[in-house]
């Protein structure tokens, strides 16, 4: 962050802070989960996830754009095999990125396939890396005996409740689905789903403090106060121990 962009930055942080110091704004009691994994549907969850230590492992859909529930829960029902494998190149945007598509499912990747790869080297890396992190999620997703899938997206309760209902049937583990809307109102509804599934529906601006002020940057990912206020009453159960403050980076 620009020194010239601190004090606009930490006097809103400060505001925000105050206003909502007497109750918190979405009234939480405490979520506690042995998973928290990113469900898309952008780079959004996963990074903040991340950033408020409650990503223990890289998911095939981290970072992902494009896609639907529907085509996700497709993927995790046949195991990511035909992931990228049927693909096409769109030019690169401003910041020079690969845009590569899955035009089986829909999916768009903007960080995975390197520059100075051809397109069929970049496929071979990235279908094996979609691997690698299928078999850890699989693995902790198996063992989990609660895990919360966080999304950010305007899907229905029909589309979060046809996928969750494939996630039941591939894993015994019970469900929370944590889905993030955009919105002016802050809010948030509480409802049990089919499978006794518990949706926590959000909504929020989750524009950052500093896109609020119209100062555009490149690692402006949504309203880190928000985000914070709702994964500051999320807690890990620690039925999965992890090897080191780096963990949540150690399969990327």
């Amino acid at each position: 962050m620009k020194v010239r962009h601190l004090i606009p930055y930490y006097r809103e942080l400060v505001f925000c802070t105050l206003r909502d110091w007497r109750r918190h704004p979405y009234g939480m009691d405490r979520l506690d989960a042995d998973l928290f994994l990113s469900g898309g549907l952008d780079c959004t969850p996963a990074l903040q996830l991340r950033r408020h230590k409650l990503r223990i492992c890289s998911s095939p859909l981290d970072w992902m754009m494009g896609y639907r529930l529907a085509d996700a829960a497709e993927l995790y029902r046949t195991r990511f095999e035909t992931f990228f494998q049927d693909i096409r190149e769109h030019p690169h945007d401003s910041r020079n990125r690969r845009k590569v598509e899955d035009l089986r499912h829909n999916v768009i990747s903007i960080h995975h396939f390197p520059l100075h790869m051809t397109l069929e080297e970049g496929q071979r890396y990235v279908r094996d890396r979609v691997r690698r992190h299928f078999e850890h999620t699989h693995d902790f997703l198996s063992k989990a005996s609660r895990y919360v899938v966080v999304a950010k997206s305007n899907e229905s309760r029909e589309d979060i409740t046809q996928f969750t209902d494939v996630m039941r049937s591939l894993y015994k583990g019970d469900i929370v689905f944590m889905n993030i809307s955009e919105s002016k109102r802050r809010s948030l509804t509480i409802t049990v789903l089919a499978n006794a599934v518990l949706l926590y529906a959000f909504t929020f601006d989750d524009r950052s403090i500093l896109d609020k002020r119209g100062i555009k940057g490149r690692n402006h990912y949504g309203n880190d106060y928000e985000w914070g206020l709702i994964f500051d009453r999320c807690q890990r159960s620690g039925r999965f121990k992890t090897r080191s403050s780096k963990s949540a980076e150690r399969y990327d």
